[in-house]
């Protein structure tokens, strides 16, 4: 019986201790750290300045103490067993000293979230003396650091190398964009389409440099190609425009300046670009089996080969002499889904592209206008086509950027080409995707170009 008595007056103790610690935590405890240190402060100032009294007037009970050494009526040292009031009124400076603890800076993850999607917060030895919160950077993760609410739908954007300017297709128009101020991008300059501009390339032409862009068949049955002259000053001045009486999905310019686009029906058209004036004038065509979504060119050691994405397979086409191109071979289980205008880029010897919600890597390093024998090292699922691709080098990491419509832009670590996987993705929606020194530029239809850091 004595026993059980003992037991619950021991219960009793713990409950009691434990409303304490709740009382201390609601009121002392929602207090900032540097708020309750500066408090304590005061506590022992009015300690020493009661001891000073108490050198004149022994019994003076230096009501001060009682503000000094509170917060909302409860005393600092609540809980602990001791009064910081009472210390005070014994002018004991010392003892509030030895005795300050402040309350844990965490006791759960969720004391510890700083409102940045790109961390991971968590707290450390959490509700003790050493709790600590730790936000830890998501690699590849990005934040929106800025907007360029663009009029009609933002589809394609590329960079001016060198400087703080992006170019972006925005249906109706062509802009260059001042991004310099991140959170406040601004025209620089526009130029109008007649038809839909939809894709863009870059073309550096000897002293002069210009955009092209195509857009999708209009309801005439045709779409456009279009030149811009890009000043010193990145102001854009269309010099070129033609009609072609076909679906254009894609452009793309190789090293040696020709201009090479795909067409629903046509198949592979290659352009050679005046150097002074723009002008495009067309050297030859190459008949693609199926719908071809997007092209590009790889060169090695002087051969160069053009890689076609289409709805019936990857092809290879001899490009070294631009005015009879030849088929050097395909992969037929390799498919584009044509609705979505999926993408296919090059770094050197590796192809990465999207066909049908798959992310492909396939080295090429092998392939010349004489032999086709490229290898698929990886193919991996991603949430949705990819109208566009971006490849970033970033000193040991390799990564591709993924505009893929409904999921938004997809970061794919790509450093080793045989584990290609998913790190982050980032907005709702994207149409085209490029990215300069961690900052990621989105298209985002009719929502506009959104500008994006990747913490890294």
């Amino acid at each position: 019986m004595k026993l059980q008595t003992s037991l619950e007056y021991l219960i009793i103790i713990a409950a009691v201790l434990a409303i304490v610690g709740f009382i201390v935590y609601f009121v002392i405890g929602s207090y900032s750290s540097s708020s309750i240190s500066a408090k304590f402060s005061e506590c022992k100032s009015a300690a020493a300045q009661c001891k000073s009294k108490h050198l004149v007037a022994p019994n003076d009970p230096c009501l001060f103490c009682e503000e000094a050494c509170t917060i909302n009526g409860v005393d600092l040292l609540e809980g602990t067993g001791y009064s910081a009031v009472e210390l005070c009124r014994q002018g004991n400076a010392s003892a509030i000293y030895q005795r300050e603890k402040l309350p844990p800076a965490c006791y759960n993850d969720s004391d510890c979230d700083d409102g940045n999607a790109c961390t991971i917060d968590y707290c450390q030895n959490p509700g003790s003396s050493e709790a600590v919160c730790v936000n830890e950077p998501i690699f590849g993760c990005i934040n929106t650091v800025g907007r360029f609410n663009s009029p009609d739908t933002a589809f394609d954007v590329i960079r001016e190398e060198g400087k703080d300017v992006v170019f972006l297709a925005d249906g109706s128009s062509v802009f260059a964009v001042n991004v310099s101020n991140k959170s406040s991008p601004s025209v620089i300059s526009k130029s109008f389409c007649e038809d839909e501009c939809f894709n863009l390339a870059e073309v550096n032409a000897g002293s002069n440099r210009f955009l092209v862009s195509v857009g999708r068949k209009n309801p005439f049955g045709s779409s456009s190609i279009y030149v811009f002259k890009v000043s010193g000053t990145s102001t854009l001045e269309q010099v070129f425009a033609q009609d072609v009486k076909d679906n254009m999905r894609d452009v793309f310019v190789d090293d040696r300046g020709y201009v090479f686009v795909v067409a629903d029906k046509l198949g592979l058209l290659i352009y050679k670009i005046d150097q002074d004036t723009g002008v495009l004038s067309r050297i030859s065509s190459f008949s693609i089996d199926g719908v071809p979504s997007s092209v590009t060119v790889v060169e090695r050691g002087r051969d160069y080969v053009a890689y076609v994405l289409s709805s019936n397979g990857l092809y290879a086409v001899d490009v070294n002499d631009v005015s009879n191109p030849s088929l050097i071979g395909s992969i037929n289980e390799i498919k584009s889904n044509y609705i979505n205008n999926e993408k296919i880029i090059s770094n050197e010897k590796l192809l990465y592209l999207s066909a049908n919600s798959f992310f492909y890597v396939i080295n090429v390093s092998s392939v010349t206008s004489d032999s086709f024998n490229p290898v698929i090292i990886k193919r991996v699922g991603i949430p949705s086509p990819a109208w566009d691709l971006y490849y970033s080098h970033h000193s040991s990491v390799n990564l591709v950027f993924a505009a893929a419509s409904e999921a938004g832009v997809i970061v794919l670590n790509v450093t080793d080409p045989s584990s290609p996987h998913m790190i982050s993705n980032w907005t709702s929606y994207s149409l085209g995707v490029c990215e300069d020194s961690w900052f990621v530029y989105s298209c985002a239809g009719g929502g506009g170009l959104y500008i994006g850091e990747v913490t890294h």
